[in-house]
């Protein structure tokens, strides 16, 4: 017997549900509490579902911007914003000045400014 994730058990329940409810919800007069709990949670997981869809997609773009910076751009970035290293800190591990790092960096973000601006136009 396979294992079933939560996110496939969630799956199943939603489905279910909307097959045993989603049709009478939308031809029914009155009001039926359990249709409209389990419409609610259609709706709510169809809102996740974008929700999610939209963050791979600027994690995507994010990936595929820093694929353009070469190894020690990528290398300056991550320590800098990712791991919140200072340029001391590079200095010392790297054997990179401070200057030549801030230097690398300011290209590197040159580099990326146009891609993340489409990042930017997705969340509005």
């Amino acid at each position: 017997m396979r294992k079933l994730t939560l996110r496939a058990i969630q799956q199943n329940i939603i489905d279910e549900t909307a097959t045993n409810y989603g049709e009478r919800v939308q031809t029914s007069i009155t009001s039926d509490p359990t249709a409209d709990k389990a419409m609610k949670i259609i709706a709510k997981t169809e809102e996740l579902r974008t929700r999610d869809n939209l963050i791979e997609l600027k994690v995507q773009l994010i990936e595929n911007a820093l694929s353009v910076l070469s190894d020690e751009e990528f290398n300056i970035v991550t320590r800098v914003y990712f791991k919140g290293q200072s340029y001391t800190a590079i200095d010392v591990e790297c054997g990179i000045s401070k200057r030549t790092c801030q230097r690398i960096k300011r290209d590197a973000i040159l580099k990326l400014e146009p891609l993340l601006e489409v990042i930017l136009l997705i969340n509005k």
